[in-house]
C-alpha cells in the first residue's frame, strides 16, 4: 500500500503570506484521528458526475484551454470497523448509498461528526486515495500530522 501515500502533496504557506490570516477560515484545523464515537461520516469530493466532462468535451478545441464546471458532491459513508490491515494510517469507509460514479473522489476528504449530543464535533478523518462503488480508502489525519511533523524537523 505504499503507492497510496505518494499522491499526497504538502504545501506550506510562507510566513510572509500577506493574506494568511484572512484566508485562515477556509482551511480546516488538523488534529489527530479521532477515536470518539462517530455519529455520521461524510465523503466530500468532485466526482465526474453527469455533465461535468460532457460540457468540456463538447467545447474542446485542441491546444486551447477549456472550462470544466466542477461540481462538489457530499454524501454519507460509515467507518468500516471490521476492516483490518497492517498498513499504518490507512482506513476504509463503506458507501451507504449506491454511488454509480466514483471517478474523481481521490483527493477529496472524509469528515465525521463525533461525540455525544451535548458535545458534538466535526473532525477531518483523512484524504481519499481510492474510492469504489462499495468502499472509500483514506490516509488518515494521523498520517497528515506525521508528514507535517517530519517535514518541519527537516527545516
Amino acid at each position: 500500500m505504499d503507492e497510496e501515500y505518494h499522491d499526497v502533496l504538502l504545501f506550506k504557506a510562507a510566513d510572509t503570506w500577506k493574506t494568511q490570516h484572512s484566508d485562515q477560515p477556509f482551511f480546516y484545523p488538523l488534529a489527530p484521528f479521532s477515536r470518539a464515537n462517530r455519529v455520521k461520516s461524510f465523503l466530500v469530493g468532485y466526482p465526474t458526475i453527469e455533465g461535468v466532462m460532457d460540457e468540456y468535451l463538447e467545447g474542446f478545441v485542441p491546444e486551447q484551454p477549456g472550462s470544466i464546471h466542477i461540481k462538489r458532491a457530499i454524501s454519507d459513508c460509515d467507518l468500516d470497523k471490521s476492516y483490518l490491515t497492517n498498513v499504518e494510517f490507512y482506513r476504509r469507509y463503506l458507501n451507504v448509498r449506491e454511488r454509480p460514479v466514483v471517478d474523481g473522489y481521490s483527493g477529496g476528504a472524509v469528515f465525521s461528526l463525533t461525540g455525544e449530543l451535548e458535545n458534538l464535533e466535526i473532525v477531518l478523518d483523512g484524504i481519499v486515495v481510492r474510492a469504489g462503488a462499495q468502499h472509500i480508502h483514506v490516509v488518515d489525519a494521523d498520517y497528515l500530522l506525521k508528514i507535517i511533523t517530519d517535514q518541519s524537523k527537516r527545516g
